[in-house]
């Protein structure tokens, strides 16, 4: 089951509407079946898993993975932090997720053409804007506060938490990244020691993305990648259950 937040707060009639959900299933049969709760969604962020702390409690949750920090932690131009944007930045391209590289493009020549002039547009644009400098759209002490709030949150559950270290970003796509991305991962890391919880790291160098291992955006995992990391977890969660 995944979840993600809504807003139809303009929208008269399902304005008492905040919250929707997927719900799917593997057919294979089990004698032992694990509901499977997502609580990620496109362009969320720490911010946002407040929402669902009142939910937890209620699913008598007995395993909890936080996978937190990719986007929170990507530099990003200071306009878009602080709204000072230059006239000739078109206004539907002025937030965080307009400017990021598509992940792909489109099949069809036409379309291909126009998303691929577009994005190059864009990057030229981010990369321009970086040049005088960016941060993350989190700060790292509101970051590392909320992780910790989520953390305790969690561990109140009585469940087992593993904490996930961020995974690596192509620094040649978000300069200055990679080095933001370490720095948080090794808080993280001490944030888990203290609280006595599981971090698991991904076996990816930090600095450099494989390309093969990403999508054409340096962020998200390609079909190849997803696989790999997929099978890291898998044998991470192997070793633990042998202890």
């Amino acid at each position: 089951m995944r979840l993600r937040r809504l807003d139809f707060s303009n929208a008269k009639d399902l304005s008492f509407f905040n919250l929707a959900g997927y719900v799917d299933h593997d057919p294979r049969e089990s004698r032992t079946p694990h509901w499977i709760l997502n609580l990620a969604a496109e362009g969320s962020t720490i911010r946002d898993d407040c929402l669902f702390e009142a939910l937890l409690p209620a699913c008598k949750i007995e395993r909890v993975f936080i996978l937190r920090g990719p986007l929170e932690s990507i530099v990003r131009p200071y306009p878009i932090r602080d709204g000072c944007w230059p006239v000739w930045v078109p206004r539907s391209w002025r937030s965080y997720s307009a400017l990021d590289p598509r992940c792909y493009f489109s099949a069809g020549p036409l379309r291909y053409a126009k998303q691929k002039m577009v994005d190059h547009a864009k990057q030229f644009i981010r990369l321009r804007l970086l040049v005088g400098g960016g941060a993350p759209i989190i700060p790292d002490v509101e970051f590392l506060d909320q992780y910790e709030r989520l953390l305790n949150r969690v561990i109140g559950l009585g469940a087992r938490v593993t904490a996930l270290a961020i995974p690596p970003v192509d620094g040649k796509v978000f300069p200055g990244t990679p080095e933001i991305v370490e720095r948080r991962n090794n808080a993280i890391r001490d944030l888990c020691a203290q609280y006595g919880v599981d971090c698991f790291s991904w076996n990816v160098a930090a600095s450099v993305a494989p390309a093969t291992l990403f999508c054409r955006d340096g962020f998200h995992p390609s079909e190849l990648g997803a696989k790999q990391f997929a099978q890291q977890l898998m044998r991470y969660l192997h070793q633990v259950s042998l202890r």
